[in-house]
């Protein structure tokens, strides 16, 4: 074979691969990546037993989700993290005296129930009824809410 057809018979094949190379948008390898990949979306819901009581211990295979009538596959199921901010919207109008007691009660109840979260939520307190009011802006403190209830 002579040198010449030698030297075609390499670069041929080297130059279609260059230009099959430069047709894909980032090289063959970003083109498999991209077919790879799935987008991942989260949700949350929430799943009870007969006694309305909260379901703990699930398996993705305990769960279908359907888009368009089609499942999608579930890949993990974890608890849903605590709120980041709670707004307190307290009615204050007149029609609310008499209840004014049990409603304090009930909102430092929630209160300290809602301070274990960790992280602790910012918490704004606001009230509606002649005008609406901002008791206390968002604030991780608890101390400020319980004040602002009082």
């Amino acid at each position: 074979m002579s040198s010449t057809r030698l030297r075609r018979v390499l670069v041929l094949p080297a130059a279609a691969l260059a230009v099959f190379s430069a047709l894909l948008p980032q090289g063959p390898a970003a083109a498999f990546d991209g077919l790879a990949q799935a987008v991942q979306r989260s949700m949350t819901v929430a799943v009870l037993d007969r006694n309305d009581a909260p379901v703990t211990n699930l398996n993705p295979d305990a769960i279908i989700v359907r888009e368009d009538g089609v499942a999608r596959e579930v890949v993990r199921i974890s608890p849903a993290p605590p709120p980041t901010e709670i707004v307190l919207l307290i009615d204050d109008s007149q029609a609310t005296s008499p209840a004014l007691r049990e409603l304090r009660a009930a909102l430092n109840t929630f209160a300290n129930e809602v301070a274990d979260y960790t992280p602790p939520p910012a918490v704004r307190l606001a009230t509606f009824g002649d005008r609406p009011t901002t008791i206390v802006d968002f604030n991780p403190s608890f101390s400020a809410i319980s004040r602002g209830i009082e």
